[in-house]
Parts: C-alpha cells; structure tokens; sequence
C-alpha cells in the first residue's frame, strides 16, 4: 500500500515481485496500446449482423453475472449515460446502459470482458482481498491502469 499513487515503487515492486517482462511483451503492450488494436488481426463485424437492444442484452449479462459468481450484480437502464453508453458502477453493483442502447452482437463479448471480466472482477478481488482501497476506483491513476488492462483483455479475445 506504500506505492499507491507513486508509479516508481508500483514499477520496483512490480519488477521485484514478478520479474522484469520481455521486450517483446512489452513491445506488443506498447503497439496495442498506443493503436488501440490496429494490427492484432481483429477481425471486421460482417454487414448482415444482427444489433441486440436491452432486453436481449440483459440476459446475456445475467448469465455472465452468473458464471463469475456475481449473482447479486444487476444489468439497468440509465438516462445518465451517454448515447450506447455502458458503464459500471461499483456501488450499485451494476452495468448500466443508455436505455436506447443498440450493440452489435460480435462487441457484446467484448463489453462483457471489459465490464465484468476487468473492472467488476478488480474490484470484487479487491473488497475480497481485505485490503478495500483496492476495491474502490479513487487511487491514483488506476484508470489509465485499468483500463490499459480491460484493453489488453479485449485483444485477449481475438
């Protein structure tokens, strides 16, 4: 906890407790990073793809609330978000969309992994961990952080 807000120490922690990563790790970081992931192969949505709405997206995260053991996590209508908007709220233990909302489906995976599988579950480790600072988006610069890792998963996916 001494190093929080102080990238220096994150970074000597960081390297002392798992090593130094490869310059080709880094490298690619850097690459998906700074192109937002131009280059990784990624695939284009086909033409005909059919776009879910709210309803059909609700079950979908229902069911992935489920497979991570966040039962009592909740997918809502905001008016507070932005047009096709999602975002998760750690405090009301929910993602909430823009009541319009209209996604197509090849990119639900991706909000999924996003959402769920970085901030929620970052923040669920972080309350579970005993150290509840970790839980809570206030630290310095944890959003770059996260993210730079809620992207790195996306690129996971493809």
């Amino acid at each position: 906890m001494n190093s929080v807000g102080d990238n220096e120490k994150v970074t000597h922690y960081s390297k002392k407790k798992y090593g130094k990563p490869s310059d080709i790790l880094f490298r690619n970081a850097c690459r998906g990073l700074r192109t937002k992931g131009k280059g990784y192969n990624i695939q284009s949505a086909k033409r005909d793809e059919i776009y879910l709405g709210f309803d059909e997206m609700k079950q979908i995260f229902e069911e992935a609330f489920k497979l991570v053991g966040l039962d009592d996590w909740v997918f809502a209508k905001s008016k507070k978000i932005q047009r096709n908007g999602v975002k998760l709220l750690l405090k009301r233990k929910g993602v909430f969309v823009d009541p319009n909302i209209k996604k197509k489906s090849s990119g639900i995976k991706n909000t999924i992994v996003h959402e769920i599988g970085t901030h929620a579950l970052r923040a669920v480790s972080g309350m579970e961990s005993g150290v509840h600072a970790l839980a809570k988006p206030n630290l310095d610069s944890y959003l770059p952080v996260e993210e730079g890792l809620a992207l790195y998963n996306d690129c996971l996916l493809y």
